[in-house]
């Protein structure tokens, strides 16, 4: 439970700082066992996930690693788009959890689901 309760707070402050709005809040020195064993957890996790990412399948895990250190995670919200046809992108996606719907407008109209291990940019 209070690992949950620290992932969704974590991700509504990250979400809020992306959206540009700056919540004042105290900051404390404080060490947390559990958050520091939950934020290991999370690490963990994610090289195992991008182990299994064919893309990702030939690097070594110190490579996974450092990837991991500089990965950021999106919360996408149902019928949000994350990212726009013709938008210039700096970002190669990883699905985690779910599923997204891509689309190419125009003559062909193709669209398709990405499902967790598919990535796209």
């Amino acid at each position: 439970m209070a690992v949950t309760r620290y992932e969704v707070k974590r991700n509504v402050w990250r979400n809020l700082y992306y959206a540009g709005i700056d919540v004042p809040h105290a900051k404390m020195g404080m060490f947390s066992p559990r958050r520091a064993a939950a934020r290991r957890d999370e690490e963990r996790e994610d090289i195992d996930f991008l182990h299994g990412i064919t893309l990702l399948a030939l690097l070594t895990t110190e490579e996974l690693d450092e990837i991991a250190q500089k990965m950021r995670r999106h919360i996408c919200i149902a019928g949000q788009p994350v990212v726009r046809e013709g938008e210039e992108g700096d970002s190669l996606f990883v699905v985690k959890k779910g599923t997204l719907e891509a689309s190419i407008t125009g003559e062909s109209g193709i669209s398709w689901l990405t499902e967790p291990g598919n990535v796209f940019w």
